[in-house]
């Protein structure tokens, strides 16, 4: 990334707004001049080489500088740096278009949101136009969405006939929802084959059949919201992932071990002792019954005697 978001030449780099094929679009403000802050837009490395590349930037950044329009982003200044020619814009706190689409790349837009858009592209098209300016590059990463679901267009710099951005907006529309009506198929189809009814981008907007709406402009809102969320968790898990400090995990108090059992005073702890008396009263009353049977048997051979002696 350039200048390691530090600085470029005269700009302090705040953060990246956009990027695209050929330019990188940085949050930056100008260095000693208080309140100069924009969008600035510079070539990629690979870029800057091309001759044509670095004369066709230099060139849009000129005629665009000459464009005032509300649905056309300004250009403050340009200069070149090093070799490589620069433009600072006005900023725009919005999402470029191509940034609305799913990774999949499928439309996600409703008839609505979509005319909605084209209108609003139109009538920069037609503002360029009463200047002489074509656009030339129209493509989604030159329409802007702001939060609110308005839309404006840079990126302007071509002379030409105005109705060369036909091809490119026909692209645009035909990538904003599979579900267009019977009635935009066939305005899409004039554009495409160059229809005698559109001079211009002007008569091509008075001929769009689905007008331009609250409704389609709030839906733009919500998708420019749900992409700025999406971004915004992006930088966030790339700040993680690079070692940026977290918020420490919350440490839980450790478990408190199970209580120990009450140590009990030995008495308590012993069972008493059962006495021996019972025992001992059973053991005199059995010995009572043995002496008592072999009183007995001496007394029965006694009498068992005298007996025997008498006879």
């Amino acid at each position: 990334m350039r200048g390691e978001l530090q600085g470029l030449g005269p700009f302090r780099l705040a953060g990246v707004l956009g990027e695209g094929e050929r330019a990188i679009v940085y949050d930056a403000e100008r260095e000693g001049v208080t309140g100069v802050r924009g969008a600035l837009k510079v070539l990629r490395d690979a870029v800057v080489a091309d001759e044509y590349e670095r004369e066709a930037f230099s060139q849009r950044a000129r005629v665009g500088g000459s464009l005032e329009h509300p649905r056309i982003v300004p250009v403050l200044d340009t200069g070149v740096l090093d070799g490589a020619p620069w433009a600072l814009l006005e900023r725009v706190d919005a999402v470029a278009l191509l940034d609305l689409f799913p990774k999949r790349g499928r439309p996600r837009f409703s008839e609505e949101a979509g005319a909605t858009l084209l209108s609003a592209v139109l009538e920069a098209l037609s503002a360029a136009a009463e200047a002489g300016v074509v656009h030339g590059r129209l493509d989604p990463s030159n329409v802007l969405v702001d939060l609110d679901g308005d839309v404006r267009v840079t990126g302007f710099g071509a002379d030409g006939d105005p109705r060369s951005d036909f091809l490119d907006l026909t692209r645009l529309a035909q990538s904003l929802t599979p579900n267009w009506s019977a009635e935009m198929d066939s305005w899409i189809d004039g554009l495409q084959d160059g229809d005698d009814r559109f001079a211009g981008p002007a008569d091509a907007l008075a001929a769009l059949p689905v007008p331009a709406s609250e409704e389609g402009r709030k839906a733009l809102g919500r998708a420019a919201k749900r992409a700025r969320r999406k971004r915004e968790r992006e930088l966030a898990e790339e700040r993680a992932s690079q070692g940026a400090p977290s918020a420490p995990e919350p440490v839980s108090e450790p478990a408190s071990p199970p209580p120990k059992p009450e140590r009990r005073p030995p008495e308590a702890r012993r069972a008493p002792r059962r006495t021996k008396e019972p025992r001992l009263d059973s053991a005199i009353r059995q010995a009572r019954w043995v002496g008592y049977l072999c009183g007995g048997l001496l007394l029965a051979g006694l009498v068992i005697e005298i007996l025997g002696f008498s006879g």
